[in-house]
């Protein structure tokens, strides 16, 4: 028995122990288990920290003008794209900039520039290509459409009014794109030999507030209707509420659609549209520059006025204080009834006559006894600097170099102005040519109803060999002609280029300055005329005649000097 008690209470013993053991197990396995939720609060507070202290931080890794603050609040736009943007601004814009060419020295200028940079004086010219089967020239079917070209290009001829000539309408197209940012002109069957001609409708017709989806699927966008595709397929003519002024309607009184074949409609697809295919119309030209172009115009005609003022008026008379001790008896009375000074000039009511002119030399009596001189300080010598900083930025929106624009030389010199007029004449060369590809489908249209209408020979397969013709721009001169002709002799004597490139890039056309050159030689024979040193003289040419080093010519020993 007492053994038994004994191995029974060491196994309670032991049993005791481990209980005690797997207690402190579990207790310490809680306290790990606590002590790794402590710390990752604690490590999730401490990111969160990190977090917030990140986001008060400036980001100076993003775009600098995507950040909208206090200076930056007026430059952020809405939407991605321009058609919502021209759909509210287009009537708008297309009013005032019709305005500013009516009244802003600054922007008639600019659509001057257009039409003598892009047209001409003289127009793009037009000369036929078509080719025999054998590839050659077709000399006489070339020059028979050349010839009706021109004919067709006389004013009674190529505008609907009979008034414009195509050269006319050149200028005109060139003009109304640069206003408005967009024109438009209609094919009209003509009473003419040729059965064409062109008329011009304003752009105005085209209601800018109407835009819907057709029951074909084709969408309308501010008039303009367009496919799948995003090709115009027509256009809906509306009058315009100022159709209707002095009592006159219009034909036309009602939407009207009219087919993308019966119309030319142009406008510049690049520049204020960002390469944006959803626009269907064009914008100014001036968009970005109207605003500062109008209030130099408003500064310049301040400006005048001040200085006109400054130059007529030199002083007052200034009542001292208007003490009426100063006065006299029938002056004060006529105070008290609210009449002026007496004066010869007063009105036949008693009133004082208001000062609405000014003259040169006048001295105004405002009062009396006390003389007060006027410094207008007009004109000013800040006039031209802030002009001069003005125009910087409206040549920079518009495209043409300062010192042409605004015809200022005093900060360019040579080389600069080089720089300047190569950057100035590939600006023209780009606005030439969309208007080249616009010549040339009205010289195609003009083939075709020249074919229905008999008016010279022309057969179907003419009109695609005479499809590509060559339309080349006005004549750009050299900047330093002595050296430029040098540097293009040079060239082609070291075979780097070549006459027929050379010419085209002035305007010129090699075959055709070939037969004038021969017709000139020709000529020169028959009248006994042998040019001698690149001018013509009577006679033969001199043999075996010294020269002299500094006169190869001979123009000193000719002359008697």
């Amino acid at each position: 028995m007492g053994i038994l008690n004994i191995d029974t209470h060491a196994a309670s013993a032991n049993a005791a122990s481990v209980r005690a053991h797997e207690n402190a197990l579990r207790l310490t396995r809680d306290a790990l288990q606590i002590a790794e939720r402590i710390d990752s609060r604690r490590a999730s507070v401490a990111t969160i920290d990190i977090g917030l202290k990140a986001a008060r931080r400036p980001r100076r890794r993003s775009f600098q003008s995507a950040k909208r603050n206090r200076l930056t609040r007026d430059l952020f736009g809405h939407g991605q794209s321009l058609g919502p943007h021209v759909y509210r601004s287009l009537r708008t814009l297309r009013a005032n900039s019709r305005h500013m060419a009516r009244n802003n020295d600054w922007f008639i200028k600019f659509l001057r520039m257009c039409r003598i940079n892009v047209v001409g004086p003289e127009g793009m010219t037009y000369e036929a290509q078509a080719k025999t089967p054998r590839g050659k020239p077709d000399d006489k079917l070339n020059d028979l459409v050349e010839q009706h070209w021109q004919l067709w290009g006389y004013p009674e001829n190529a505008s609907a009014n009979g008034r414009l000539s195509w050269h006319d309408i050149q200028l005109k197209w060139i003009t109304t794109l640069a206003r408005d940012g967009e024109v438009m002109f209609r094919k009209v069957p003509a009473a003419n030999p040729y059965g064409f001609a062109l008329k011009q409708i304003d752009v105005a017709w085209l209601d800018e507030t109407y835009s819907e989806t057709r029951p074909n699927g084709n969408r309308v966008i501010m008039s303009v209707e367009i496919d799948d595709n995003d090709r115009h397929v027509g256009y809906w003519l509306t009058p315009p509420a100022d159709a209707y002024f002095g009592g006159m309607r219009p034909a036309v009184q009602r939407r009207t659609f009219v087919s993308a074949e019966d119309i030319y409609f142009d406008f510049i697809p690049f520049d204020q549209n960002c390469g944006d295919e959803t626009v269907t119309r064009g914008v100014p030209w001036a968009h970005a520059a109207m605003l500062k172009l109008w209030t130099i115009g408003e500064f310049e005609y301040a400006a005048v006025v001040a200085a006109r003022i400054g130059a007529s008026k030199m002083g007052f008379y200034q009542d001292r204080q208007g003490d009426p001790l100063s006065m006299s008896k029938e002056e004060l009375e006529r105070n008290a009834e609210g009449k002026g000074p007496t004066s010869d000039d007063d009105d036949d009511d008693g009133e004082l006559e208001l000062l609405d002119h000014v003259e040169p030399g006048i001295i105004t009596d405002i009062g009396n006894k006390e003389f007060k001189t006027a410094d207008w300080k007009y004109p000013s010598d800040l006039v031209k600097p802030f002009l001069s900083f003005m125009l910087h930025s409206v040549t920079a929106s518009l495209g043409p170099e300062y010192y042409t624009f605004a015809s200022d030389l005093t900060e360019v010199n040579f080389s600069a102005g080089r720089l300047g007029w190569q950057n100035e004449n590939d600006h023209w060369s780009i606005l030439q040519s969309p208007f080249k590809y616009r010549y040339r489908a009205v010289n195609v249209d003009w083939l075709k109803s020249s074919m229905l209408s008999n008016a010279f020979p022309l057969e179907p397969r003419d009109i695609i060999r005479l499809s590509t013709p060559q339309i080349t721009a006005r004549e750009k001169d050299y900047y330093d002609p002595l050296k430029d002709v040098q540097a293009d002799v040079m060239e082609c004597d070291n075979g780097l280029n070549n006459q027929i490139d050379i010419l085209a890039k002035k305007g010129r056309n090699f075959w055709k300055n070939l037969e004038k050159l021969k017709t000139i030689k020709e000529a020169a024979k028959a009248a006994g005329v042998v040019f001698v040193g690149g001018k013509p003289t009577s006679g033969s040419a001199p043999e075996n005649q010294p020269q002299d080093p500094k006169d190869p010519n001979g123009d000193s020993a000719a002359s008697g000097g």
